[in-house]
């Protein structure tokens, strides 16, 4: 009987090790797994977040600019200073009722006149050119998240006749 104990060697414990070390890199792997599920999820909820207040913005600021009542005009002040200013500026609204201490959101207006004076038709003395013109405006809304870094901007455009 003593001489099968000699004869192994500790086959055994080099086994056990080998086992233990494959358990250890799995273990380590799916760790890492997990906390990047985590930060992926984290990212993404903050994503959702800043897209729901920019769209929100944008829903809002189509409803005033649209007639519909509401508690302000500062979307038609910056729509109308959108015009007057020069091309390529934009005027930005502040949304306070979206806005948070760590979000702020934004809705800011473009516009761009464009002549839509037909071919073979001409003004007489009564009428004036701001008659033929179209406005298309971009309306931009932007939500900024601080302390996550997440921004989200939807740009839409609509024309006024």
């Amino acid at each position: 009987m003593n001489s099968i104990l000699t004869n192994q060697r500790g086959a055994i414990l080099v086994l056990s090790l080998i086992v233990l070390t494959v358990i250890t890199l799995i273990s380590v792997t799916e760790l890492s797994k997990a906390g990047e599920q985590s930060r992926m999820t984290s990212n993404f909820q903050q994503q959702s977040i800043t897209f729901n207040a920019a769209e929100s913005a944008m829903a809002h600021s189509m409803k005033m600019i649209s007639g519909q009542p509401s508690s302000t005009e500062e979307n038609i002040a910056a729509m109308a200073g959108s015009m007057t200013a020069a091309e390529d500026v934009e005027i930005k609204v502040n949304n306070t009722q979206l806005s948070t201490d760590k979000m702020k959101v934004s809705v800011s207006y473009r516009s761009n006149t464009v002549n839509a004076l037909r071919a073979g038709i001409s003004l007489d003395s009564s009428q004036n050119d701001f008659m033929i013109r179209n406005v298309h405006f971009t309306a931009t809304s932007t939500a900024n998240n601080d302390s996550s870094g997440a921004r989200t901007t939807i740009v839409q455009g609509f024309t006024y006749e």
